[in-house]
């Protein structure tokens, strides 16, 4: 075969294919260059990564070390099957394809990095903004004349660790303890209904126009814990969306029996993205998406007003008291309340406040599923409880269970904390649900 019929062929990926199995004294023959040289090229060659054997192979088998002749000048340089290109510019062009494709996966990368850091998030929540249904708005009572500070108090609702999508089996738990959508609903009906039965059927002595929610976390189960998704009902989705517009229905329910109602939100653990702990953009949470399609379903409801931030805790004002939001999970606890850790990371929480002249005189924490009160010298704690109860992995566990409880309480501009009740959420469970999903 002719030299420069021969380069044609050496140039493409047909001619590796079909003389890659040839062995050095066969390519010799067919081709009639030296032995020595055939086989060092074709050895180097087969040793290339798979990913760029082509272009690398051809490099090597025609610029080796003892390279062939080059064909005569008069001979047209070889050209790629069915290509008006050149293989050299063939070889150009692959590279550029190979940039691009870095290029490409950098870009990945970084799309990646901006889902993790919450862009994608935000964007869901504009989306939202212009889809999710609007529910009608209910008339609000009248404002009634102030008669003086010292007759009003605010009302403060703790709503925290719903847990919706959890399912917990009557029949793994022996009969201690259930929990599914269902059980959801009639208990966070249960609770609404006593929010306003407390208020304005017990505590027939109080003035109490306002109501402040405090929403402290971990409403979403979540999908960072095997056991619980495997188990659950439905898709994290519909945890959000149903959930959401059940909590909606309920916050018109009390917006209809109270002048003002004011909702502050903080994220819990379990509604994160990760298993791994993240500190930095904490927002990034199914809660945080619940909140907002709460807040989008309320848009129209003139009295209710929502703050929703992105960081882990926040500041809020109760009849000019102070009011410190935490969800709690970064205080560190086993088989129990760690009284000792919570009063050490207050402390600490408020030396750093107090530095930027931010104080709080009532401390409220969700996470540890336990209804109770801490007092300080400088503050109060209230610990909210949960709305599932006990489930497998504490009765399995930690041979403990408690009351599904939700805490209730009143704020005086003068006394602070005047009056305090843990809803047993339990008495729900044989009543029917007027929320619809």
């Amino acid at each position: 075969m002719a030299r420069d019929t021969d380069t044609v062929f050496w140039k493409t990926k047909e001619w590796w294919a079909d003389n890659c199995h040839l062995g050095a004294t066969q390519l010799s023959d067919k081709f009639g260059g030296p032995a020595p040289t055939w086989s060092h090229r074709l050895k180097t060659a087969r040793q290339i990564d798979k990913r760029d054997r082509w272009g690398l192979a051809w490099a090597l088998i025609t610029r080796g070390s003892n390279p062939i002749s080059p064909p005569d000048e008069a001979v047209t340089p070889p050209r790629c099957d069915n290509c008006t290109m050149t293989v050299t510019e063939r070889v150009e062009k692959d590279r550029e394809v190979r940039r691009l494709g870095e290029r490409v996966r950098d870009a990945e990368a970084k799309y990646n990095e901006a889902i993790r850091g919450g862009e994608v998030e935000d964007r869901i929540i504009a989306t939202m903004e212009r889809k999710v249904p609007l529910l009608a708005p209910v008339q609000s009572p009248a404002p009634t004349p102030r008669q003086g500070a010292r007759s009003e108090e605010t009302v403060v609702a703790l709503i925290s660790d719903y847990h919706i999508g959890e399912v917990v089996s009557a029949e793994e738990t022996g009969g201690l303890a259930h929990y599914d959508f269902d059980t959801f609903m009639r208990r966070f009906t249960y609770h609404i209904d006593s929010i306003g039965g407390i208020c304005f059927g017990k505590l027939t002595g109080y003035k109490l126009p306002r109501l402040h929610i405090a929403m402290l976390g971990d409403m979403i189960s979540g999908i960072i814990h095997e056991e619980l998704v495997e188990t659950a009902e439905g898709t994290i989705m519909e945890w959000v969306i149903d959930g959401a517009h059940v909590i909606a229905q309920g916050i018109r329910q009390l917006a209809s029996e109270f002048e003002s109602v004011q909702i502050d939100c903080v994220v819990g653990n379990h509604g994160r993205m990760s298993k791994q702990i993240r500190f930095k953009q904490r927002y990034v949470n199914w809660d945080y998406l619940c909140y907002h399609f709460i807040r989008l379903e309320l848009a129209d409801q003139h009295n209710v007003t929502f703050n929703i931030p992105k960081s882990f805790y926040m500041l809020s004002q109760v009849e000019g008291h102070g009011m410190l939001l935490l969800h709690g999970d970064n205080i560190k606890s086993w088989n129990g309340v760690p009284w000792y850790g919570i009063n050490r990371a207050v402390t600490n929480l408020s030396a750093l406040l107090h530095a930027q002249k931010r104080t709080f005189d009532i401390v409220n924490l969700g996470h540890f599923h336990n209804a109770g009160t801490l007092d300080r010298i400088d503050s109060e704690l209230i610990l909210n409880g949960s709305a599932v109860g006990g489930n497998e992995f504490s009765i399995g566990a930690l041979f403990a269970s408690n009351q599904p409880r939700q805490v209730l309480y009143g704020v005086h501009p003068d006394r602070g904390r005047t009056w305090q009740y843990a809803l047993d959420l339990s008495h729900g469970d044989d009543k029917e649900s007027r929320y619809t999903v």
